[in-house]
């Protein structure tokens, strides 16, 4: 499976919001901070983020092999799992299809076969699938939204450099209590 983003979502917190928090009064670091809200956004956010889970409404494109296709359900990751745009897959010859949206359903977050409906038979490749769909909150939750903040200025406020010799693996602990609630581990 392998996931990528194809529109991202929109500022999950402001400029604003931000320079109110941090108490920065003045524009000259506006660009900055803008900088730091998409760094501390990208580190918790969907689809390489540290929750597991899409905060802003966006649209992923998730690619499965053959063997989950022809299980009969691909679970679509990062919810909330809001719509699926579209689906596709390669046929027995490796010709691309639409699959009609007849076809299938939304159960939870996984994409089934409608009821009496059997999905055609894929090409054996790990791309044999792929799903476009959208995910994200349409409010983000209001404890996510202060842990980006609390990221944007622990980096803001750390100096222009690293604070540690070690990349960060984990979010400081104040941050990781905040979204601890909302994270979804894969095993």
């Amino acid at each position: 499976m392998r996931i990528t983003g194809v529109v991202a979502p929109a500022p999950i917190v402001t400029v604003a919001e931000v320079k109110a928090w941090t108490r920065i009064d003045c524009a000259d670091d506006d660009a900055l901070v803008e900088g730091l809200i998409v760094a501390a956004t990208q580190w918790l956010d969907a689809p390489s983020g540290w929750i597991g889970r899409a905060l802003g409404v966006q649209t992923l494109e998730m690619t499965f092999g053959a063997e989950c296709w022809r299980r009969g359900r691909l679970p679509l990751w990062y919810p909330p799992i809001r719509d699926v745009v579209s689906v596709h897959y390669h046929d027995a010859d490796g010709l691309e299809h639409d699959l009609a949206d007849a076809s299938w359903r939304l159960l939870g977050e996984a994409l089934v076969p409608e009821v009496g409906v059997s999905w055609p038979d894929v090409e054996c490749r790990p791309d044999a699938a792929r799903v476009v769909y959208q995910a994200g909150y349409d409010v983000v939750p209001e404890p996510v939204r202060l842990a980006i903040m609390m990221l944007v200025a622990q980096w803001y406020t750390s100096g222009r450099e690293a604070a540690t010799a070690t990349p960060m693996a984990e979010p400081p602990f104040a941050v990781s209590a905040l979204v601890q609630p909302f994270r979804v581990l894969r095993v």
